[in-house]
């Protein structure tokens, strides 16, 4: 063998082994919320839902590691604490019955990440990710604390603002004033090891 085919052969082991360490931890089906708050001038609202599905291949004792996943949020059950505005930013807006969900993508961790998140410790990564709202597929950056509560939990906790422009959604007016373009958005949510079938 000669030895670009060795060398070859031992980036494909290192890869594989690599890979190999990789674990798939899905969303807790419980413990999460997605909260958008809205302000115009006359008025702020939050809209809120728990539910959240997903999940992230990633090796926790390498968070420099690459890592794939998705992290899925239900729009249609977006509820701001009143029915006809609900129906309003669903049907008109957020348009839930062509686009019923957001999904982000994390692609890489950006910052100089620890090298590992043991049981007991907490994290603060910057995460790129494909953010995909309203059809429109966006890049987004956000800063993200990881907190292990133990050796098969994972809170994972990040804040970071929306255009709406940035998605083609139609800015709601009440009476003469419209929302802000910026959506600040909160995100929690648990991971957990996924269970084999």
């Amino acid at each position: 063998m000669n030895r670009r085919a060795m060398a070859l052969t031992i980036l494909l082991i290192l890869l594989a082994a690599a890979c190999a360490r990789a674990e798939r931890w899905q969303v807790a089906a419980q413990g999460g919320e997605v909260v958008f708050t809205s302000k115009a001038p006359l008025e702020t609202f939050k809209g809120r839902t728990e539910l959240i599905r997903g999940w992230i291949d990633w090796d926790p004792a390498d968070l420099t590691a690459p890592l794939d996943g998705e992290i899925v949020v239900d729009l249609a059950s977006l509820d701001t604490g009143k029915n006809k505005r609900n129906e309003h930013m669903r049907e008109n807006h957020l348009e839930t019955d062509r686009f019923p969900t957001a999904t982000l993508r994390p692609v890489a961790v950006l910052s100089d990440a620890p090298s590992a998140l043991p049981p007991g410790s907490e994290a603060d990564i910057r995460l790129r990710g494909a953010f995909d709202l309203h059809g429109v597929t966006r890049t987004l950056e956000c800063d993200v604390r990881l907190r292990r509560d133990g050796a098969d939990a994972v809170t994972v906790t990040t804040e970071f603002p929306v255009l709406m422009s940035d998605h083609d959604i139609e800015r709601p007016k009440f009476l003469v004033m419209k929302l802000a373009d910026e959506q600040q958005v909160s995100v929690t949510f648990k991971l957990q090891p996924a269970i084999s079938p």
